[in-house]
């Protein structure tokens, strides 16, 4: 199994909720090797401080996490994902992803959405507060652009190091 290990939750969840998209079919999608992006989203993703990095190989290992015209597009959506990450966990962010709109807001599925998933979903959410996640997601406090672009830098150098097994 490969697995590459971040420092804390708020890059776990960025790697996670958004940067796995990008490299795959968003900022980086026409980028050389073609399947640059394979194993880095086939990964399975950690919290270890004490032994970050990758244990498996890959075509390419150097991306501009922190690129400003990535930043200027995706960078308070960024913001939010860590901020429901760092007051929930990333297993609820997880959650609240596929709920979440282009901005990164969480939003409660309209009822004309039927079926078994939306159902889920709905059921899913009812057991939290939405004001109060919405609160979360534009709490400066819990999260900033200034530690999101340190810790975009950071996980920079994480993904080239090699982990320990």
């Amino acid at each position: 199994m490969a697995t590459l290990a971040f420092r804390n939750v708020a890059q776990a969840a960025l790697f996670e909720l958004e940067l796995k998209g990008q490299l795959s079919d968003g900022h980086w999608e026409n980028s050389r090797p073609t399947d640059h992006w394979r194993a880095w989203c086939e990964a399975t993703v950690v919290v270890d401080p004490t032994n970050v990095g990758r244990d498996f190989d890959v075509k390419r290992d150097s991306y501009a996490f922190a690129s400003k015209d990535m930043l200027a597009v995706i960078g308070d959506r960024m913001m939010r994902y860590v901020r429901i990450a760092i007051a929930m966990g990333l297993d609820w962010a997880k959650k609240l992803d596929p709920l979440t709109d282009l901005d990164g807001r969480v939003v409660v599925p309209d009822s004309k959405l039927t079926g078994e998933y939306w159902d889920q979903k709905r059921a899913a959410i009812s057991v939290l507060n939405v004001g109060s996640i919405a609160i979360i997601t534009e709490d400066e406090h819990i999260f900033s652009r200034k530690q999101l672009v340190r810790e975009l830098h950071d996980m920079k150098e994480i993904i080239k190091i090699w982990r320990k097994p």
